[in-house]
């Protein structure tokens, strides 16, 4: 483990030497979509993008980059799309389109990939390329995963006649590569402590250095996320489709599980919508567990967050914290805010406390609510 370990950090200080790595920081997805879309521009891979994207289109087709239109980028919102033809077929005629929707650093959604994929003609394939897998990929889409590109990447290194053009090519492999890795390393295992978004973890202190803390703090929430909605949905709630926008229109209590970043700090979201316009919720933002009231009118958070503290029926925190600080101070104010909407409470997670334990705590607190839910509507309706 510990050779791994440092296997890993000599891949960093590789990448930390490589141009392409720094060219990159500026807009990862679309750097990737560049220069993917221009490697496939190069008639001296036309062979092997053929064989590397082929199988997505019927057999006999093949790709020739010196056709008009073979290439674009970003066209209606399609990160990079290339047409095919068929071998003998005269111009314009009996083409095929593959639609690669590329995500790096954000997530694949279900409801965008649904989006793109109504809009597609029907001699065309949706690829999606991602470093994080999807538990459900929409019927309409196939995978690509890093690693193939890494290894199509190579492959291009070898074939070219180029010593120049062999350098770079080798030096983005080398990118690829380390952000493989870097996901391996996102992902959550139940024995892990909570301890990655602390600056004394090591992984997270060398990620930093080289500016991709955030690419691994994203990728390890939206790994909890998963973790939660699965064990949420094993206990019986009903559950929005992961990550999806939240609906507070809703007359069924729902569950939503969202992750993202916000001011460099990676987050996890559960909110609990119990009636229309109204959630009582879980946010873990860094080591913070909040225990958060949200009225989405924004008319009654205050009054409703109160009514449910005076009544001890919300903003209780669980024994495994020990006697950790509130936040905010009880004896300056009640609550922290963000905006006229959501309050909350808070603690700090312990480092000692493992994963599946703060998972647990998660499910422990939707079931309070679930239990509770008609008397706290009743607290919250007073008054009205």
């Amino acid at each position: 483990m510990l050779e791994a370990k440092e296997e890993f950090f000599d891949l960093l200080k590789r990448l930390g030497a490589s141009p392409v790595f720094h060219f990159s920081l500026g807009s990862k997805e679309l750097f990737h979509s560049n220069f993917l879309a221009w490697i496939f521009e190069q008639p001296e891979w036309a062979a092997s993008t053929t064989a590397f994207l082929g199988h997505f289109v019927p057999e006999g087709y093949v790709f020739d980059p010196r056709r008009k239109d073979s290439v674009f980028r970003e066209k209606q919102n399609i990160d990079v799309w290339l047409t095919f033809q068929a071998e003998g077929a005269s111009a314009d005629e009996q083409l095929w389109h593959v639609w690669i929707e590329n995500k790096v650093k954000s997530l694949p959604r279900r409801d965008q990939l649904e989006t793109y994929a109504a809009k597609k003609p029907e001699n065309a394939t949706c690829v999606l390329l991602s470093l994080s897998e999807m538990d459900e990929v929409p019927s309409q889409w196939r995978t690509l995963s890093f690693g193939d590109v890494q290894s199509f990447i190579e492959t291009c290194a070898q074939e070219t006649t180029s010593e120049y053009l062999r350098n770079i090519l080798q030096d983005y492999a080398l990118l690829v590569n380390a952000l493989v890795e870097i996901e391996k390393r996102s992902e959550i295992h139940d024995s892990q402590f909570f301890d990655f978004c602390l600056a004394s973890n090591p992984i997270l202190r060398a990620l930093d250095e080289y500016r991709l803390d955030d690419f691994y703090l994203k990728k390890k929430y939206a790994g909890m996320a998963k973790v939660v909605w699965h064990a949420a949905e094993v206990a019986g709630f009903k559950m929005a489709p992961n990550r999806s926008k939240i609906d507070w229109e809703l007359d069924v209590p729902t569950v939503f599980v969202n992750s993202g970043m916000t001011r460099a700090t990676g987050f996890l979201d559960i909110k609990y919508v119990i009636q229309p316009q109204l959630s009582i919720g879980i946010q873990i933002q860094g080591n913070q567990y909040r225990l958060v009231v949200e009225d989405n009118t924004g008319d009654n958070t205050e009054r409703y967050a109160r009514a449910l503290l005076d009544a001890q029926q919300w903003f209780q925190f669980p024994a495994e914290f020990g006697e950790g600080k509130l936040y905010p101070n009880p004896k300056r104010k009640k609550f922290n805010r963000f905006g006229a909407v959501f309050l909350y409470q808070s603690k700090k997670i312990p480092e000692t406390l493992a994963w599946k334990e703060v998972v647990r705590i998660c499910i422990r607190d939707l079931k309070k609510i679930q239990e509770r839910r008609e008397a706290m509507l009743q607290l919250t309706s007073a008054g009205r």
